[in-house]
């Protein structure tokens, strides 16, 4: 009698353990995921190497809002309509227009936006007046030490 209840006990575990029926029949516990397809990677794409700034009578460290160097020009000079150099006046016309517009105008000359800083110089003689397109021989002509141009 002991070993018919034993049998009749494990059946029943087993006829438990097989409760889903005849799907799980040959089945792993282990779901089943299949490899993805062969996926092709396409080669890495050159990357140009960044341009380097003209740094040609630039400030150390000096950034203008863009990123490129400041661009100081010490003691800033113009040509004559004859082509000689002189230094430039510290007004683009004749006593108008002084400081940051003649400034400005000279860096948009030399390729750039506008002028960052600049410091005047109280009598230089002589200088070249731009839209005048005449000299300031008088000692009290006025120049530029220096203007740093920016973008």
């Amino acid at each position: 009698m002991r070993l018919f209840i034993l049998c009749f006990v494990v059946l029943q575990l087993l006829a438990a353990s097989n409760s889903t029926g005849e799907e799980n029949v040959g089945k792993s516990a282990v779901p089943y995921y299949p490899s993805p397809p062969n996926q092709v990677v396409p080669p890495p794409r050159a990357v140009p190497p960044p341009r380097q700034p003209d740094t040609t009578n630039t400030v150390p460290f000096s950034v203008g809002p863009v990123g490129r160097p400041i661009q100081r020009f010490q003691y800033p000079t113009t040509n004559d309509d004859s082509g000689r150099e002189y230094r430039l006046d510290w007004c683009y016309e004749w006593s108008a227009r002084c400081g940051q517009a003649a400034a400005d105008a000279f860096c948009q000359a030399h390729g750039r936006n506008r002028a960052a800083s600049f410091e005047k110089q109280d009598g230089v003689a002589p200088t070249w007046v731009p839209l005048a397109h005449r000299y300031c021989k008088q000692g009290r002509c006025d120049g530029f030490s220096f203007i740093d141009c920016a973008d």
